[in-house]
Formats: C-alpha cells, structure tokens, sequence
C-alpha cells in the first residue's frame, strides 16, 4: 500500500519551503501565483514566448538532431513544441550540500510527470 507523506512530515525542508507550499499568507507578496493547479493555470495564461523564438528553438533543436534517426514521439514533440499555444516547463539546479547529484534525475522525473499532468489537464 502507497502512502503520502506530507512534506512538512518528513522534517527534510525548511520552513520557508512548507510555508509556501501551505500558501502562507506572509509570503504571498513575493509570488505572483499561488503553489497550486489553478496557480499553474493563471501562470500559463499569463506566459508569452514570441513565435520567432519558438522557430528558432524548433530549428535548433532539428540542427541539433540533424542526421539522427528520430522516433515519432521526438517528431510529435518537435510538432507541439512549433504550435504557438504550446507551453514548456523548465526546472534547474542549483548545486548545494545534499540536493548534489543523486537530487538530478528526482527532479527531471517530477518535471516530466508535471509536464505530462499538465498536458493531460489542458
């Protein structure tokens, strides 16, 4: 059986982590979206990208590519990355004492879920 351990539980992240993930009223003037699914909805209506960055990052990415065979889930990626109401979800990392390497692949299958969430919520 799965169960969910709440953040706050865990006694892993500091305080001003938990407040923001809890929608602290304190901290709510250093955010402009709330730490939630209707946040993320504001956040996305609120992005643009201009359609000549978006061509330039396709053509990139399709340079980069360039004399490799590509599966159809690259070209159908390609394809939604183009369209102009498509979003992206970036993350990065910052290299601190524990979050070191082993955090790195946590955090890309959390963003590929998110992004897979998203595109199944919108």
């Amino acid at each position: 059986m799965v169960h969910r351990i709440p953040y706050r539980d865990t006694h892993r992240f500091a305080d001003v982590v938990l407040d923001h993930l809890d929608d602290a009223p304190a901290l709510r003037e250093l955010r402009t979206f709330p730490p939630s699914w209707e946040g993320l909805d504001a956040a996305a209506k609120d992005r643009t990208f201009p359609q000549e960055h978006r061509a330039t990052l396709v053509e990139a990415l399709r340079r980069q590519y360039a004399g490799l065979e590509l599966g159809e889930a690259v070209e159908a990626n390609l394809a939604k990355l183009a369209d102009p109401r498509s979003l992206t979800v970036t993350t990065g990392h910052q290299l601190v004492l524990f979050g070191g390497p082993l955090y790195v692949p946590f955090k890309l299958l959390n963003v590929v879920r998110l992004a897979r969430d998203l595109e199944a919520r919108w």
